[in-house]
This record gives C-alpha cells, sequence and structure tokens, in this order.
C-alpha cells in the first residue's frame, strides 16, 4: 500500500486497496469486509498540493465553485443526489486534480478541503452504507492530468456509462425541441382553455411541446403540497384530461404533466393506506414515500402508466426526486411498517425508477421523462432522458451556469434551461439576457404570449428562430470553455459547417477553428467586443445584427489572426458567412 492514503472504516470491517496507474490516471479498488453484517463507514483519505487553484468543479453547477476549507464539510452524493465528483481547476481551465467515485447509488462524499497551516488540500472519499452488509468495493479514481477541466469530467461520465446498471437510457428526438412551461406563466392556477390558447401561439415561436406543471391536480393555488399523491385531475381546471391532452395533440406538439414523486399529501383520499410507508413524515402531516416497499413503487408506477394509456401523455415530469434519501432527523429510530424487499433506500428508488421507465417504454419506447438539477447524476442518466437546470427565476447567470455543468457531465442526455421568464416592462435589449444565457441548451419558456411588448415578441421570435437553425451545433457540436474561474465568460460550440460563441463577460471571444459560418453573441452590456482569431486568416461577408434580429452593419470581411474588435449592440450577433 502507498503510505500516503488512509483508509479507515467501522470497527469490526477490514478494509484494504490496491492502487492501479492507467493512462496517466490512478485508480483505488477498495475492499470492505466484516464476518457481522452491520452498517459501514469507510474513509479514505490523502493531502495533495494546492497550486494555481482558481475555482473547485462539480455537478451541483452555480454552488459548486467555491474553495471550501478543510472544516468546511464535504460535498455528498447518491443516486438522486448529483453525482461523487469534485475536482480543483487552475486559473487557465486546466485539471489540477480530479477526484470522482464509481459508486453512484450510494451516500457517496468527497472532501477536497484547503488546509489552512500548509495550503494542501486535504482530499478524502466516504462512503456511508446505512445497512447491514458484509462486503463492499468501489473504485476511486484519482486524475492530475493537465487537460482542460471539462475534458476530464466528460471522461469521467463516460466512465460511469461502461458501469454495469448505470447504461443511460435513450434520447428521443422530440426531447430537443423547444418547450413551453405553465410553471411561472401561470404557476397553479392551472387552465386547460387558456393553456391551449397559449400553446396556440407557443407554436408560432417554435415550442414543440409543454410541460403542465404543478396545479392541475388541486383546487388550491398556495403552493403546498397537501393533494399530491392521488394524482387526480382537480375538474375544475381541467375538466377532461383525455380531451385537454387530444387538444395538445392537435397542435402538433407534445404534452408532459408534473409530478411529485415522493410526496403523499396529508390531504389525500390513499395515505392510510401507506401509514408506516414513510421515510419521513406520516398520515396526519403528509409523508415522503419510502421506495424500499414493493407495494409504494408499484403504487406510483401504476399512476404513471394508468395515465400515459388513458391520456395519451407523451413523457413526465417526475419532480423531487432528490427527496428520497437517508438523511432525515431520527429516520433510524422511526417505526417502520413490515414488508421492505431492500434495506437500502436507494436501491429502493433504483428499483422504482428503472421499472417505472421499463414499463413505461413498452408502450411508447420514446417516452421522456425530465429531472431536475441536482437529481443529474450517472443512475438519474438510467431512469431520465432530459435534465433541467434548477429554478432560478429570471437569473440569466444561474442558468448558464447550471446548463454549461449539465453539458460538461451529461454526455448524450438531452439538456434543457430552466423555465425563461423576464418583466415585460423591460427593454427588449435586458429581457434578450435570459435567452443567450441559454443558448447551449433546450429553450424551455414560461411567459404569457399576449403580455409581451411588440419588441419582445420579436426578439423571442428571432432568438427561438436562431437556436432552431443553429439546434445540431449548439446541442451536438465541440464545446469550448473558457474562464469557468470567473463563471464561464465564453462558451462555444463548433462543427465543419457552423460554430456558435456567446461571449458572457470580459469583451472577449474566441474563434478557434475554422466553418463556414460563425456567429459570436455579445451576451454583455458593452457594446465594443474584441474576438481573438486563433484560426489564421478568414476572408468573406459579414453582418451585425440587433437583439431582434434586425441588421445594423454588412459588408466584406478579412479577419485577420489575433485581436479584432466589433461594435456589436446588446445581445446582438457577429456572422460571418465565408468559404472557411
Amino acid at each position: 500500500m502507498d503510505s500516503k492514503f488512509k483508509i479507515n472504516c467501522t470497527e469490526g470491517f477490514r478494509a484494504e486497496y490496491e492502487i492501479k496507474e492507467e493512462n496517466d490516471k490512478t485508480f483505488i479498488e477498495i475492499s470492505a469486509f466484516s464476518e457481522k453484517a452491520d452498517k459501514l463507514n469507510l474513509w479514505l483519505t490523502w493531502f495533495e498540493e494546492a497550486t494555481a487553484t482558481g475555482a473547485t468543479f462539480s455537478p451541483t453547477g452555480h454552488i459548486g465553485r467555491t474553495i471550501v476549507p478543510d472544516w468546511g464539510g464535504w460535498n455528498y452524493h447518491h443516486a438522486c443526489g448529483s453525482a461523487p465528483f469534485y475536482s480543483s481547476v487552475d486559473y487557465n481551465d486546466k485539471n489540477n486534480l480530479a477526484i470522482a467515485c464509481q459508486d453512484a447509488l450510494n451516500y457517496v462524499g468527497i472532501q477536497l478541503g484547503l488546509e489552512e497551516e500548509t495550503c494542501r488540500f486535504k482530499c478524502g472519499v466516504h462512503v456511508r452504507i446505512d445497512y447491514d452488509i458484509k462486503e463492499y468495493k468501489t473504485v476511486v479514481l484519482i486524475d492530475k492530468r493537465p487537460l482542460p477541466f471539462y475534458q476530464v469530467a466528460q471522461e469521467v461520465s463516460k466512465w460511469w456509462e461502461m458501469t454495469p446498471g448505470y447504461e443511460p437510457t435513450n434520447v428521443p428526438e422530440d426531447t430537443r425541441e423547444p418547450f413551453y412551461s405553465t410553471w411561472y406563466s401561470f404557476h397553479q392556477h392551472t387552465d386547460a382553455e387558456e393553456i391551449l390558447k397559449e400553446l396556440e401561439k407557443a407554436k408560432n415561436y417554435g415550442c414543440k411541446g409543454v410541460i403542465v406543471d404543478d396545479g392541475w391536480q388541486t383546487d388550491s393555488n398556495s403552493r403546498g403540497y397537501d393533494y399530491c399523491g392521488d394524482w387526480e385531475p382537480f375538474t375544475g381546471k381541467i375538466p377532461d384530461m383525455k380531451a385537454f391532452v387530444d387538444g395538445v395533440h392537435k397542435l402538433g406538439m407534445k404534452i408532459l404533466l408534473w409530478y411529485g414523486v415522493p410526496m403523499m399529501g396529508k390531504k389525500a383520499k390513499n395515505i392510510k393506506k401507506f401509514e408506516g410507508k414513510f421515510i419521513a413524515g406520516n398520515v396526519e402531516s403528509g409523508g415522503t414515500f419510502d421506495p424500499r416497499y414493493p407495494e409504494v413503487r408499484e403504487y406510483l408506477k401504476n399512476i404513471y402508466v394508468k395515465a400515459q394509456k388513458e391520456w395519451g401523455l407523451d413523457g413526465f415530469k417526475l419532480d423531487f426526486v432528490d427527496s428520497f434519501h437517508s438523511n432525515y432527523p431520527n429516520i433510524e429510530k422511526a417505526s417502520f411498517a413490515p414488508g421492505k424487499d431492500c434495506d437500502s433506500i436507494y436501491v429502493g428508488v433504483d428499483k422504482l425508477l428503472k421499472d417505472v421507465l421499463t414499463t413505461l417504454k413498452e408502450v411508447n419506447p420514446d417516452i421522456m421523462i425530465e429531472f431536475r438539477q441536482s437529481y443529474i447524476g450517472p443512475l438519474m442518466r438510467t431512469y431520465g432522458n432530459i435534465f433541467r437546470a434548477a429554478d432560478c427565476p429570471a437569473d440569466s447567470r444561474v442558468n448558464r451556469l447550471d446548463i454549461l455543468t449539465l453539458r460538461i457531465f451529461s454526455g448524450k442526455t438531452t439538456i434543457q434551461s430552466d423555465m425563461i421568464m423576464w418583466n415585460v416592462n423591460d427593454t427588449a435589449e435586458n429581457a434578450a439576457f435570459q435567452f443567450t444565457n441559454i443558448l447551449f441548451a433546450v429553450p424551455q419558456i414560461s411567459m404569457r404570449w399576449d403580455a409581451l411588448p411588440e419588441s419582445h415578441q420579436k426578439m423571442l421570435k428571432f432568438y427561438v428562430d436562431f437556436w432552431k437553425k443553429h439546434k445540431t451545433t449548439l446541442l451536438d457540436g465541440e464545446m469550448f470553455y473558457k474562464d469557468y474561474h470567473a463563471g464561464f465568460n465564453f462558451a462555444s460550440a463548433w462543427d465543419e459547417n457552423c460554430q456558435v460563441g456567446a461571449i458572457y463577460g470580459s469583451e472577449l471571444g474566441y474563434i478557434n477553428k475554422k466553418s463556414k459560418e460563425i456567429n459570436i453573441v455579445n451576451a454583455t452590456m458593452n457594446e465594443e467586443i474584441y474576438v481573438k482569431n486563433c484560426a489564421g486568416e478568414i476572408k468573406g461577408t459579414y453582418k451585425i445584427l440587433n437583439c431582434m434580429g434586425d441588421t445594423v452593419e454588412d459588408g466584406n470581411i478579412i479577419l485577420k489572426n489575433g485581436i479584432n474588435s466589433f461594435n456589436i449592440p446588446v445581445n446582438g450577433i457577429l456572422v460571418i458567412s465565408g468559404d472557411n
């Protein structure tokens, strides 16, 4: 054993590890054994130098960039909460140190904590098994190659994909079209007739699907969840769900319906059937289902299958899945009903969601399942095919940070934005930030069309059309990220025919390779923009568009190698075309 690494575990267990080097990466194979089945806590710890560290990176998106002191805690993950990866990134977007654990099912913590006395990183992996076992094995990956940090993270994502049981599900093409969402525009004030009117207009703006969010199952508009669990439409809002779904389909659109998966509200008719089968709460207060019970899993699965078959749904927004966890207070002292068929909450939720997807796909192989940050880990990719950025109403910066993080970690799983919304009294230029910050994801839009001023309508139509025209490049192109420590000052997607880059800070964009069409979006408040051309001299024509698509300047261009300056309106676009 390498004396650099220390391993400790629960008394009664014997733990050991073996180090293997492969392709300049270190793999630590960990094993723990006990003659008597018991719960397990296992720690692998060591130190690394903390040099040139500009930020840390993890799947948690905008909240995961801080360099944390060693007393600041661990970064924890489980089957439906983030993913076990944590890295140190230098000021030039290179990886310093990446740590990952192959076990994305159980409760796993990773530490990258700065020791104040030495400016070293105290590193560690903590595995906590909350049920009795005799044997446990996993692999820890340490990668110190000075590659772009996002390339290292993408390789880890592929490593998980090759782990048995972690193979991602299929991604239907319908997940890659703009969606309308009722959440910010309607909230719980769901109204079938009004939604269909909005969708008539949404179709003209390029939306091909709708997500009908929370509110359809209750007469309450108080944002509570007391009526969750039965999942019957409130007829005062949607008198006939089948007719409503048919109405959406007649518009040529797909429909996903929202469900709060773990929730059984205190006013649900079926709550007493599940007394003692909640990991939190009870029949008096409402509870969080315990997925370790087969009847709980069967109840939830049957609800979705029945809705799919009777109403003709194209997919489901399965929400609050991260509520399935083992960290509730006093859970170990709670009195549970008999009948559990597994001891692990995470094994239970894995059984539930894999069974749900398998059964739904028997009816429709292209069923769409959306999950929301932070339940976006490698196992979640086996249950669903859409990951959506976390709620960030009108916060374009957070939407961008979360989207770009998801793009790095999620392989071919479709990434969708949080629903974009803004104040209708703002300028079109300011409103456009909501769209220019989500270019590298599938747009979700949640605005009332009739409330939009004409300039906003024109801006939104222009940007949806721009996105649709360049969809293949934006979603499938080779990505380049710059200045992560500053919140991604620049990002771009490239293929041989086209590239789209967006400047989010520092007024500097990059052209790294030649293509037939180059688009540079000025998503800053500064109109004097610089483009660093690293691809050699580029000849062609150019035009500069404002945020509504109007041409403000055009002509011939010779783009020299090095720095070139342009005047581009706020949220406008520089378009260069030529034989490049």
